[in-house]
């Protein structure tokens, strides 16, 4: 079996630790899974300190998307956690992936903005602050996250019982 779970939202709304509580799901039912992560990509393609504005966001994206394509067709289910927010991005996923999960991940902005901090420079554009970005209309799950530890693990079991029914596992 292979596939991908797409697990995206505004930085800072614990996309990596439910992606990674996803994984450990999966792992638990013997399913083969690669672990993809935006902040660990953005690194290894070279662009951690550059590239916040829209076109850089979108070309990384699409980037993100074409590695995720690559494993699945290796045969693996890839759960991934990254802050691609635009349509132009996830279309292809859509269009390309035989099994494809789309989570849209929420938390309250107070919770979101502790977390997630000022990672960026002050000087470069912030998703979801000086840049709109464009909300999932198709997802096939839309998620709360809040600030109590037993929540990951229940939204983790969510997504891996929507997948298993979504593709008839």
């Amino acid at each position: 079996m292979s596939g991908i779970i797409w697990i995206t939202g505004l930085p800072g709304t614990g996309k990596t630790r439910l992606a990674d509580a996803v994984a450990e799901a999966l792992r638990a039912h013997a399913i083969d899974v690669a672990r993809v992560d935006g902040d660990a990509l953005r690194r290894q393609f070279g662009a951690s300190t550059s590239g916040f504005d829209r076109d850089s966001r979108i070309a990384l994206g699409q980037r993100y998307v074409a590695h995720a394509l690559r494993l699945a067709a290796a045969g693996k289910v890839v759960v991934a956690s990254v802050v691609a927010l635009f349509d132009v991005v996830r279309g292809p996923l859509r269009d390309s992936a035989a099994r494809y999960l789309e989570v849209w991940l929420r938390a309250p902005e107070a919770i979101r903005l502790q977390r997630s901090g000022d990672r960026n420079a002050l000087d470069t554009p912030r998703m979801g602050a000086d840049m709109t970005p464009e909300f999932p209309r198709a997802a096939h799950l839309v998620l709360n996250n809040d600030d109590d530890p037993e929540t990951i693990d229940r939204l983790a079991l969510q997504i891996v019982a929507a997948w298993c029914v979504h593709n008839a596992v």
